[in-house]
C-alpha cells in the first residue's frame, strides 16, 4: 500500500496531466486514440491466447509422462 503523503502527489501529477493534455485532443483525435487502443488491446489478448494454448500443448510435448505405481 502507498503511504498517504505520496498520495497527493500523485493525485497532483495525474490531475495535471490530465488537465494539459485533454485540451488538446480534439474530438477526431480523441476517436481516433480510442479506436486504436481497443484494436491494439484486441490483437494484444489474441496473441497471448494463441501463445498460453500453443505454449500449453508444446511444454506438455516437452514433459516426461509420469508413470503410473501399481
Amino acid at each position: 500500500m502507498m503511504p498517504t503523503k505520496y498520495l497527493s502527489t500523485k493525485a497532483g501529477t495525474f490531475g495535471g496531466t490530465i488537465a494539459a493534455t485533454v485540451p488538446s485532443i480534439d474530438g477526431e483525435s480523441f476517436l481516433t486514440s480510442a479506436v486504436l487502443a481497443v484494436f491494439g488491446a484486441t490483437i494484444s489478448f489474441l496473441v497471448s491466447l494463441l501463445l498460453k494454448v500453443y505454449l500449453k500443448d508444446h511444454i506438455k510435448k516437452k514433459l516426461p509422462r509420469k508413470r503410473k505405481r501399481k
